[in-house]
């Protein structure tokens, strides 16, 4: 139930106080320390996809040269283009390179 108290203390800015139930500021101050812990340990655990680059690789196509940048041979799904020929779209230069991408990892 609210009380008078509560309604006032929102109605001023103070919102809930925190001696009115010990056991849910308890709980919103666990959570919020588990949520800015949760929070940093998945920031730290991204991995940076410029530690796995491997020098750029050319390809040459019927439409011009394809510099594709390719990565680790377990992240094929990260390779992508980083420059093409004009006439070529970009979706199309990506996939020859992650087509190069598994073409390198298959040996």
């Amino acid at each position: 139930m609210i009380s008078k108290a509560m309604i006032s203390g929102i109605a001023t800015g103070g919102g809930f106080r925190q001696d009115w139930h010990p056991t849910l500021s308890k709980l919103l101050r666990a959570s919020t320390i588990l949520l800015l812990v949760s929070l940093i340990v998945t920031t730290a655990c991204v991995p940076d996809p410029r530690a796995y680059e491997t020098a750029p690789v050319i390809l040459s196509t019927p439409k011009g040269d394809v510099t594709c940048q390719l990565y680790t041979r377990n992240l094929v799904r990260w390779d992508r283009s980083i420059d093409r020929p004009e006439s070529m779209s970009l979706d199309e230069a990506d996939r020859l390179c992650v087509e190069e991408g598994y073409r390198q990892k298959s040996g």
